[in-house]
């Protein structure tokens, strides 16, 4: 048998298990999806066709309808729509290993561009979204669009290049030649890419089929976009080699049908009913299919891409992207099936189908009691008087007037109507988890999950388990300022579990899926899940930090008692019996005297003293012994119970109180060791644990370590120094307080020391309403941030149904759609191009792409909005300029550049070069500025140096030979009145004079010109001196 005979019964084959995969998943798609998208559009729009047809009786006397399916699938769309475009970038890219990082940066910038710019996907998801709430599925399709153009090159070949270019099958229009040296002219066609981007559209239902029995697209062997077309579309993409095979289709048997019953309720319902005549405009239906055949008979299925229209197959080809380019997205999912038997539309429907009942019920009521049905004696009156409505109503004579005509009674609503219809409104609400009082989505709200019984500190100082936090409880965010509970979750399991020890001895449960804010040695910063720095950390044992605190002002500013700062005294030298204090310490008692005096009583020293500097005095005429008894800290001989701790209320106060409290206490048993830290000495029971956790309050590392005090000790009693890293002067004795040093190091970081896996156990989720999305767990006040746990992590209360759907969004069609978008940049861009984001341009290459990623799609991963954005960065800007202004250089001119671009383009103004300058831009111009000048100078005779070193200004004679822009450097009056004519003077001494041509030309021109941009010949950083630009500053 020959080739062609092969090739043709190959052919015929494949045409016949394609029609017959086609026609398997049409019948399934006409008699089990079509129907129910029909009704669930009907149910959408709240038809009237469909509810005559539903309510014949009701519907006699009133159409109206209820529009509940509606209002809530166009409430939860622009919630939905906020989780994932709620900022800039909707997708987050990291890369698998260090290596991988920088690449992952340049991908997520391509995609964001390729999303926002290349496809504007914001009406494409709201699309795709909206139909998968009405219908049940909404699907997209994603491929790669290449379009070349051609430009017209010359070039000088010899013989063996002309023969390679040729071989590429580059277009060769002309060849001249050779000439004496072998060379040719050459002219040829040059392709270049018109286009080359991934294409997103979204696809209508009706025009998607796939295998009955399938149980997802993932697994389907046959899902096809079936497409009505024109031939003059088919003869144009026949012509672009795409397409083949356009004569032998036979166009009147396979044309499109006229009628397809889900674009009856979509569509305008306008049939064309006039037979066309021209070919070109004729209409046939082909099939896009990406199937699984055993092309070459040897037992394994490839995939394979094949366009069929009628019996005609016009493209073949293996299936280059590795996967259907098809993806689905539904608010619900069935095990084991695509189709979903409810959708938004059915799950509010029947409710819809309710109130549609009772309204035109009650309509009816209400009609009948305003204008009710009358009971009439036929003998009494004219009956047609009466029926046809005139004025007057003839009575016949013998009969009274309440005798003619009577209403009828008419049955008063149910009391319970109204009730039920309230009814069916709750229920709609738990169904949908769109409330009255809920309607959005906050982007922040998808799950940090922690081990239940950490104790999270509260923004007035007290402490509660994580499991006994309730909605509106006020916690402490990583600012030290109040957050808001928005949303305390449900109580789960998580898939996995660690245990991860930090630098400041705190311990935290966490689950896999719980994000942390990272960074490492170089300060990088990223967001990664608890399973990626366990892996990370045991494969590269490397050290990383999480964000510190910044001073947990948790607390409320308290009228106590006593006086922290005293009371901290108290707690450290004075007795537990008795009003007395032991110091040798002339600013402590100096303290404790105006106290005493302050409170209507004096100090003297008791009679009897302990050998030593120290001195004990007595504290009278107070109430400090009532004071000391109410706060428990005082034994007396009735209770003795009182022992010296510090009280709750304490801990309750004030960061400035608890600071306070704490220098009590170091100025008498605490000591400065070196730098910032301090160590404070104290036998094992309440108070040494109070100090521990006084210190930890404050954001600050504490260690504990047992110690032996020596002759000192009491018998049986275990002594610890508490080592703390203090972050401010824990002191107010001068003779400590002055040996006292800020910490440099670790001040805004954690260290991560360990990380280890452990069994899964009850873990909750809280939603806070810091910008952030962070808050602080434990005593510690360590900062734990946002979690993007799984489908299978996020319950079916109806309270979280709008952060499930967001939740398998994000986790089914989109994170596939994002992972297929970065293969396919991987896969196609073969040359290096340039995109622009905002105001910048970046150019990529190929290499640029190649590594591997992780992709986070940004479905309630504290998403910022562009107002949280514009605060934030002007927040950053003041703090930075006070800083600076306070002698604290904590950032460079290029640092606060770049954020004042950064705030610009938050603002929404794309050209910030209009607004502010680069410094690099400004240093280049004084320095070229300088460099004029001392070429200037140079040229000028002694007197006039003289006379510049005096007056800081040239003498006028020689000022007026200057061209306008150099008067200005030298303080000329360039653009005053008047100053034209001494130009005009000046410009006769031409080259001959002073200055010259030589100054008037190049050097000036350079600076003529204002550009804002970052200049394209100055070093970033230290440098040798800019070199001028040739094309003037900045080189654009």
């Amino acid at each position: 048998m020959d080739n062609e005979s092969v090739l043709q019964d190959l052919n015929q084959t494949v045409v016949r298990y394609v029609q017959n995969d086609i026609k398997r998943a049409e019948a399934y798609s006409a008699s089990k999806i079509e129907p129910v998208v029909k009704e669930r559009y009907e149910i959408y729009y709240a038809d009237k066709e469909y509810y005559r047809n539903k309510f014949p009786i009701l519907s006699k006397t009133s159409d109206l309808v209820s529009t509940d399916v509606a209002d809530t699938i166009e409430w939860a769309l622009p919630s939905l729509m906020k989780v994932f475009t709620g900022s800039d970038e909707v997708i987050t890219i990291a890369g698998v290993t260090e290596e991988d990082d920088n690449k992952a940066e340049t991908m997520q910038e391509l995609l964001v561009y390729q999303l926002q710019r290349q496809n504007k996907f914001f009406p494409i998801l709201y699309n795709w979204i909206k139909d998968s709430l009405i219908t049940g599925l909404g699907i997209i399709k994603c491929y790669w669009e290449r379009t070349e153009g051609y430009t017209t090159e010359q070039a000088k070949l010899n013989n063996e290049a002309l023969q390679a270019l040729i071989q590429t099958g580059v277009e060769v229009t002309d060849i001249q030649g050779p000439d004496i040296y072998g060379d040719f002219d050459v002219t040829y066609q040059s392709p270049y890419y018109v286009k080359n981007a991934p294409k997103i559209e979204n696809i209508l239902i009706s025009e998607f089929i796939y295998s009955p029995d399938a149980k997802s697209l993932d697994e389907a062997n046959f899902v096809a976009h079936k497409r009505t077309v024109t031939m003059s579309y088919l003869r144009e993409r026949e012509a672009q080699g795409v397409y083949a095979n356009i004569d032998d289709i036979k166009v009147d048997k396979f044309k499109g049908s006229s009628y397809d019953p889900i674009d009856e309720v979509v569509g305008d319902n306008y049939v064309d009913i006039t037979q066309e005549e021209q070919k070109a405009r004729q209409e046939v239906v082909i099939y896009e299919c990406y199937t699984k055949i055993d092309i070459n008979g040897d037992g394994i299925l490839e995939d394979m891409i094949i366009t069929i229209c009628g019996d005609t197959i016009i493209r073949m080809e293996q299936n280059y992207m590795g996967r259907h380019p098809f993806f689905a997205i539904s608010p619900t999912k069935d095990p084991h099936r695509i189709w979903v038997k409810r959708s938004y539309a059915e799950l509010i429907g029947e409710l819809q189908d309710l109130k549609v009942a009772l309204t035109r019920q009650i309509m009816q009521n209400v009609a009948l009691t305003n204008d009710p049905k009358m009971l009439l004696d036929e003998t009494a009156i004219n009956i047609d008087d009466f029926v046809q409505g005139r004025k007057v109503v003839r009575m016949k004579a013998g009969h009274s007037l309440h005798e003619v005509a009577m209403p009828m009674p008419v049955t008063p609503l149910s009391p319970q109507t109204f009730t039920f219809l309230e009814w069916v409104e709750g229920q709609k609400e738990n169904r949908t988890g769109i409330t009255r009082y809920n309607q959005g989505l906050d982007a922040n709200s998808l799950n940090k999950m922690c081990d239940i019984h950490h104790m999270i500190p509260l923004a007035n100082g007290k402490f509660k388990e994580l499991k006994d936090i309730v909605d509106g409880d006020i916690l402490v965010g990583q600012n030290g300022q109040p957050t808001t509970v928005v949303k305390a979750h449900e109580i789960q399991l998580p898939k996995k579990a660690y245990s991860i020890e930090f630098s400041n001895g705190e311990v935290i449960r966490a689950g896999g899926e719980h994000l942390w804010t990272i960074r490492n040695q170089r300060g990088v910063r990223k967001t990664v899940d608890t399973d990626y720095i366990f892996d990370y950390m045991s494969k590269y044992k490397q050290p990383m930090y999480i964000d510190r605190v910044n001073k947990p002002l948790a607390g409320i500013h308290k009228e106590l008692p006593l006086d922290p700062y005293f009371l901290g005294l108290w707690l450290g030298d004075g007795g537990s019996w008795q009003n007395v204090l032991t110091t040798e310490d002339k600013e402590v008692l100096y303290y404790v005297n105006n106290w005493a005096i302050s409170h209507g009583g004096y100090i003297e020293q008791t009679k009897h003293q302990n050998s030593g500097k120290a001195l004990t005095y007595r504290i009278k005429d107070t109430n400090l012994t009532d004071i000391c008894i109410e706060l428990g800290i005082r034994k007396t001989r009735y209770a003795n119970t009182g022992v010296k701790h510090i009280p709750e209320m304490y801990f309750e106060a004030s960061y400035e109180q608890r600071l306070e409290l704490l220098r009590g206490l170091m100025d008498t048993d605490g000591c400065h060791h070196s730098g910032g830290f301090c160590i404070f000495t104290q036998k094992e029971g309440q108070l040494c644990d109070d100090v521990v956790r006084l210190a930890k309050s404050l954001g600050w590392d504490v260690t504990v370590t047992e110690t032996n005090p020596g002759k000192l000790a009491k018998p049986n009693t275990k002594y610890y120094n508490i080592g703390i890293s203090a972050l401010d002067n824990p002191f107010k004795l001068a003779k400590k307080a002055n040996k006292w040093k800020r910490q440099t190091r670790m001040t805004d970081k954690v260290k991560i020391k360990s990380i280890t896996e452990i069994e899964p156990i009850p873990m909750r989720c809280l939603t806070v309403d810091a910008e952030d999305g962070q808050f602080c767990i434990e005593y510690t006040y360590t900062v734990t941030h946002n979690t993007a746990t799984g489908i299978s992590a996020i319950l079916g209360q109806s309270s979280q149904r709008l952060e499930l759907v967001a939740r398998m969004f994000a986790e089914t069609g989109l994170y596939e759609l994002f992972r297929f978008m970065v293969s396919l940049n991987q896969k196609f861009i073969d040359q290096a191009t340039v995109i622009r984001l905002t105001n910048k341009e970046m150019r990529i290459t190929p290499e640029d792409l190649d590594g591997s990623f992780d992709l986070i799609v940004n479905a309630g991963i504290s998403i910022a909005t562009k107002e949280s954005t514009i605060m934030a960065t002007q927040t950053l800007l003041t703090a930075i300029m006070q800083a600076n202004a306070g002698g604290y250089m904590v950032s460079t001119p290029e640092n606060i550049y770049n954020l004042f671009k950064k705030w610009i383009e938050s603002i929404g103004f794309k050209n910030y070069g209009d607004y502010i300058t680069d410094p690099a831009v400004t240093q280049q111009r004084m320095m070229m500025e300088m460099q004029l000048k001392q070429q200037v100078l140079s040229q000028l005779p002694p007197d006039a140096l003289q006379y510049y070193a005096q007056f800081g200004i040239l003498p006028p004679q020689y000022l007026n030979m200057l061209p306008p822009e150099l008067q200005v450097l030298f303080q000329g009056a360039g653009n005053e009145p008047g100053t034209n004519e001494q130009q005009n003077v000046g410009g006769q001494y031409g080259g001959a004079g002073f200055g010259g041509a030589n100054l008037s030309g190049g050097l000036v021109g350079g600076l003529s010109r204002v550009d804002n941009q970052q200049p394209q010949n100055v070093q970033r950083g230290p440098s040798q001196g800019p070199s001028e630009p040739s094309s003037g500053i900045g080189g654009f």
